[in-house]
């Protein structure tokens, strides 16, 4: 939320309000927000990837409406209209400008960011393959989610192929059984060392 009275800088791309908004372009929703019922009309405008919504209490508005003629809304609709083209035409330019910048202030800032990212992971993965221990990342279901260089060395898999297994299945007979057991007692203590026997490619035990 770029600009609001109460919300600014808040996330919303996950709410359900928000996946509303992008079934169209532009359009006029109802909706529930902290007990009020508003309603909220609203455009995209893809130069910018904005979109801009005003919204109102609609129990509130709809009074407004009835206590007031049409004739008055109408001429005060037109005043309003003139005088936000105005300010429209002497500040928007300046608005836009300062959003852009701030949008290259905050591209720069995630860019570096990033690089900071890129190198710490090169890093991770120069020190997770240069070890000589096999290293095995799995899920709860035993799935081999990563494995490092040594690994495949020493089994004779691709570290795709690894990837579609399970640990269970590089196991020797007399240990794949034991795979959720001991998985059941790392996850109660913490640290739990324990023997097993791996089976290669090739049947090397």
């Amino acid at each position: 939320v770029i600009i609001h009275p109460q919300l600014e800088g808040q996330n919303w791309k996950d709410s359900t309000l928000f996946q509303e908004f992008t079934k169209k372009k532009q359009g006029i929703i109802q909706y529930d927000f902290h007990g009020e019922e508003k309603t909220a009309a609203y455009v995209y405008y893809p130069d910018f990837e904005l979109y801009l919504a005003a919204s109102v209490v609609t129990e509130k508005e709809i009074d407004d409406f009835v206590q007031n003629t049409i004739i008055t809304s109408i001429i005060i609709g037109l005043v309003a209209i003139v005088i936000l083209l105005v300010l429209m035409y002497f500040l928007t330019a300046d608005r836009i400008y300062s959003f852009l910048r701030k949008l290259e202030i905050s591209n720069k800032r995630l860019s570096s960011a990033r690089e900071a990212l890129k190198q710490s992971e090169e890093r991770f993965q120069k020190l997770f393959d240069s070890t000589g221990d096999d290293i095995f990342v799995t899920d709860a279901n035993e799935n081999i989610i990563e494995v490092n260089q040594s690994v495949c060395n020493n089994l004779g898999y691709t570290r795709d192929e690894l990837l579609s297994m399970k640990m269970s299945e590089i196991k020797t007979t007399k240990f794949a059984g034991k795979v959720a057991e001991n998985r059941e007692n790392i996850y109660k203590i913490g640290l739990y060392t324990f023997e097993s026997e791996h089976v290669s490619k090739d049947g090397l035990v």
